[in-house]
């Protein structure tokens, strides 16, 4: 299909990204940042946020079951009520997954900007069932910062995660919001507000151009977990190869289990996936030679 629409964005590195579009579905400026929801033939709707492309439609699935199902399944001892906080995710679709398990019984969402929930209920339907997933009586809607949220709260005993996800703009991209996020400051109070075995994971960039910054967010957990690595996907409408999300944990690291680990926990509570099975764990949490480096 032709369009006369056009978006192109090229970063800090001149790395550049263009696709046709039909048409704007939504474009309007929040207290925080500019929301804009395209509408492509290629890649259904897309989610910009201040001009750079957060999911598409066809291919979010393929991060957001990463986002949700490695973390879950590397749980070496859950209990019987998992608890987990999602630190952004305002187009649901983290919660989405979320959600399929049965055992998470609780979700705090803290997401800074409401109109990105309204905006994303309303025009992206697929990432988060027209809005259902924000109104489930396991979730409880936060509109806050997620840095404020863990410091005033992080003493209170009922703030015990088994799983925390920070679903946020890259350190590449979105400075303004989310690099207070990626600080030590941040990482301790994430680190407190664990349980023992609970796990950790933030974005951490493209490994193809973004070694040094992948191995700051690295290096900056490991001043308050014992363990952290990343894992990898390959998210077309991102560019640039692998995208990658740092895992922390003072638990079992996440590259310290086995296939059949893994496995044992896909079978004993398996959900309806599009992407994930323990195939894609293994090769996500495992690198090769190059990446492997990276993450040591």
């Amino acid at each position: 299909m032709n369009s006369s629409l056009k978006y192109s964005h090229c970063d800090s590195a001149h790395n550049s990204i263009a696709f046709p579009f039909e048409t704007v579905l939504f474009d309007e400026q929040s207290q925080f940042q500019r929301i804009q929801i395209l509408e492509s033939h290629e890649w259904g709707q897309i989610l910009l946020l201040d001009g750079e492309v957060q999911s598409s439609a066809v291919d979010e699935v393929i991060f957001n079951e990463a986002r949700a199902h490695i973390p879950y399944y590397s749980l070496s001892k859950k209990s019987a009520e998992v608890r987990a906080l999602v630190i952004g995710g305002g187009n649901g679709a983290t919660l989405r997954e979320l959600l399929k398990h049965q055992d998470v019984q609780h979700v705090d969402i803290v997401e800074i900007d409401p109109l990105v929930i309204e905006a994303c209920s309303k025009y992206i339907p697929s990432a988060n069932e027209g809005g259902l997933v924000f109104r489930s009586p396991r979730v409880d809607v936060r509109i806050l910062d997620g840095f404020d949220f863990l410091l005033n709260r992080v003493s209170n005993d009922d703030l015990n995660y088994d799983l925390i996800i920070a679903d946020c703009t890259s350190p590449e991209t979105g400075r303004k919001l989310s690099s207070p996020i990626y600080s030590e400051d941040f990482f301790r109070l994430v680190a407190a507000a664990l349980r023992p075995d609970g796990i950790f994971t933030i974005p951490a960039g493209a490994p193809s151009l973004n070694e040094n910054k992948i191995s700051t967010v690295l290096a900056r957990l490991r001043k308050s977990f014992r363990k952290c690595g990343f894992y990898k996907a390959h998210v077309p409408t991102f560019g640039l190869g692998y995208w990658t999300a740092a895992w922390a944990t003072n638990g079992t690291a996440l590259n310290e289990q086995s296939f059949e680990t893994i496995q044992q926990h896909y079978l004993s509570n398996r959900v309806e996936t599009m992407i994930y099975n323990p195939n894609f764990h293994f090769g996500a949490v495992y690198h090769d030679q190059w990446l492997t480096g990276i993450e040591r």
